[in-house]
């Protein structure tokens, strides 16, 4: 499930708080600053490495394009959407096509975090999809920590790309009709349902291409690129950097091959290179990479006692419920749970471990015959929104897929190509539609689909791939097929923990991001991340007061979504009280005499938090209403409080 903007803010507030009074983050410390430093694997075992022809390790690869920012070509503002007087938000209008700059144009949606020190450069921010917006997550990240410390610097400017939400986002099919969708069953009985989903999909494809006709073909991840050097231009840059996550990674490695000296320096993370690759193909690569991460996620929930399916057999359980689904769908609100809807929930949660135990709790209740917690996760996977619409990554992903030619190339028999796939994974292979590999670009632009935007880069601006060994989205080879289509500028790092597009979540993965745009170093050959080290109990917990009339719970994996925060980076401790929330805050500031607290508290939607500092120990204090717990899906009475060593 997708966080909610607000909460993560409001930890990372907290955060920031604690690095403010703890002075943890100036610019001189840097070397300091993360408790995990990167490491160079130089053995002969473990993953694959491949080494660029030069390896300027400690030395600077370029130097950093040092530039006035002049924006007179942007007109930035006030962002009234957002409650954060940071933050500025404006409009380029850029040519719908590129190679006629004199024709029709196309609006794109900007948001920036200027510079708050001595200004290096702009730094670009795409999180992926195809299809996701990038406004919204700068308004989300822009209170932690790294992205404090890359802003002392860069300007870091947010978009949404063409055909999303802002820019001109596509909106061709209505809410039900994307529902119904999401749940066709992918393992028909019959030929004819066969047809009947067939039909669905493609009439609306075909839908879609009414409403738009050609200017579908310009929704390009080429045009996209052109797009970002517009923005780069407007600002008066020599040359711009870039965060891409994801399909983001790609939309970089395109951006970089067609103005290779405009590159000052990238940051690809979690990398997707479709060149190559036929519609089969990349379809079995990702599938393979769910299923890998669906046994990480199995052995964990056998051998923890926090799984409600400890210590049974995960797989075989999770297979019993799918076979149950497909016979028999659960109903949520008039809506079916089938086994469409179970592969969506668990490929959303495998995303991030932690969402491992919200999983483990959504199939638990399934199991038990309620689907709600199901239905959630896999509502924030298709991009729907409480009210029953869908924000636009539902229909643009489709759409910049094709314009760009990703996944295009229709099998000779479709029929056959699923039929391979399900014999080769035994899990996630048999929720795959044949019609999904059957031609549905073709109904979308009216003819056949462009080849892939191909990736070579001749400039010398430093490039860092990460690659996840145990990625479900886009598996590590793509991050070596990556770094070996950049050529020498470009540097693999190996992350080793579990997760997708985890660099906003890992240490050691900051300090790399960190060298690179502010040091313009590069990581030697070989070098891995691992996870963060499982935080432990501090020393001085003990000598905290009680919580006024609580219990000690453990916190639910919604919950814990819902809040941004990750037990795997965090110390936590959950409680349940009945005393209100004002009463739990004001208990605790009364008790905690000596320690000097918050200014004012983040508050909003029954949702406060307030850090206590004293002699470099920081305790986060979070209280949640019972209404604010029902927003959230967590059926408790009373008052969750949630204590945090940050």
């Amino acid at each position: 499930m997708s966080r909610s903007p607000f909460a993560t803010r409001l930890v990372a507030a907290l955060t920031i708080t604690a690095c403010t009074l703890a002075a943890c983050s100036s610019d001189d410390d840097r070397a300091d600053r993360t408790p995990a430093t990167p490491t160079t694997d130089t053995g002969a075992s473990g993953p694959p490495s491949v080494a660029p022809a030069s390896t300027a390790d400690t030395a600077p690869a370029t130097a950093p394009t040092t530039t006035a920012g002049d924006t007179d070509g942007i007109a930035w503002s006030d962002c009234d959407e957002f409650d954060d007087p940071a933050l500025e938000c404006a409009v380029l209008t850029v040519p719908l096509d590129h190679g006629e700059p004199e024709g029709d144009t196309i609006d794109i949606a900007l948001i920036r975090l200027p510079a708050t020190g001595d200004r290096l450069g702009a730094m670009l921010f795409n999180p992926g999809g195809p299809g996701v917006g990038g406004v919204d997550p700068i308004a989300s990240i822009g209170g932690l920590p790294v992205i404090t410390t890359l802003t002392e610097r860069y300007d870091l400017i947010g978009f949404d790309p063409r055909g999303v939400e802002r820019s001109n986002g596509i909106r061709c099919i209505d809410g039900p009709t994307l529902d119904t969708i999401a749940s066709l069953d992918p393992t028909p009985e019959t030929d004819q349902e066969a047809a009947e989903g067939a039909q669905i999909y493609r009439a609306s494809l075909e839908g879609c291409r009414e409403q738009y006709g050609d200017t579908l073909r310009f929704m390009s991840t080429e045009q996209t690129a052109r797009d970002m050097d517009a923005v780069r231009e407007a600002l008066g840059d020599e040359q711009i950097s870039f965060f891409g996550v994801s399909y983001g990674t790609y939309l970089g490695a395109v951006y970089a091959s067609l103005f290779p000296d405009r590159v000052g320096a990238m940051f690809l993370d979690s990398a997707f290179l479709p060149d190559g690759q036929s519609d089969l193909e990349a379809t079995r690569i990702q599938l393979a990479g769910f299923e890998a991460a669906f046994d990480n996620f199995a052995r964990w929930c056998t051998g923890t006692t926090s799984c409600p399916w400890s210590g049974t057999d995960v797989g075989a359980r999770w297979d019993a419920l799918a076979v149950r689904l497909d016979a028999t769908p659960l109903d949520v609100e008039g809506r079916s749970v089938n086994v469409a809807v179970l592969a969506n929930a668990t490929s959303a949660a495998l995303y991030s471990e932690s969402l491992w135990s919200q999983l483990a709790q959504a199939l638990d209740a399934a199991e038990q015959g309620d689907g709600t917690l199901v239905q959630q996760l896999a509502d924030g996977f298709t991009g729907r929104n409480s009210d029953g619409t869908y924000n636009t990554l539902a229909t643009s992903i489709q759409v910049i897929n094709c314009a760009s030619g990703i996944g295009t190339e229709t099998p000779a028999d479709p029929a056959a190509a699923v039929a391979e796939l399900r014999a080769g994974l035994p899990r996630f292979g048999p929720v795959v539609p044949s019609w999904i590999l059957d031609g549905d670009c073709t109904a979308l632009l009216g003819g056949p689909a462009p080849t892939p935007d191909p990736v070579s880069y001749t400039g010398t601006g430093p490039i860092v791939v990460i690659g996840g060994l145990n990625d479900p989205a886009t598996p590590f080879e793509y991050a070596t097929l990556m770094v070996d289509a950049l050529g020498p500028a470009a540097h693999l790092v190996t992350f080793t923990g579990e997760g997708h597009g985890q660099s906003l979540e890992n240490d050691c993965l900051q300090q790399v991001m960190v060298d690179l745009f502010l040091d313009q170093t590069t990581p030697a050959p070989g070098t891995t991340c691992a996870a963060n080290p499982a935080p432990t109990e501090p020393s001085w917990w003990g000598e905290l007061p009680a919580v006024p009339a609580g219990t000690s719970i453990e916190l639910p994996g919604q919950l814990l979504a819902g809040l941004g925060l990750d037990p795997s980076r965090l110390y936590l401790e959950g409680w349940l009280s009945t005393a209100s929330p004002e009463q739990v805050q004001s208990a605790f500031a009364d008790a905690l005499d000596g320690w000097a607290a918050t200014d004012r508290p983040q508050e909003q939607q029954g949702v406060v938090a307030t850090s206590f500092e004293q002699d470099g120990r920081t305790l986060g204090v979070i209280t949640i209403s019972p209404e604010a717990l029902a927003e959230l899906g967590v059926d408790l009475d009373g008052t969750i409080v949630v204590l945090l060593a940050v």
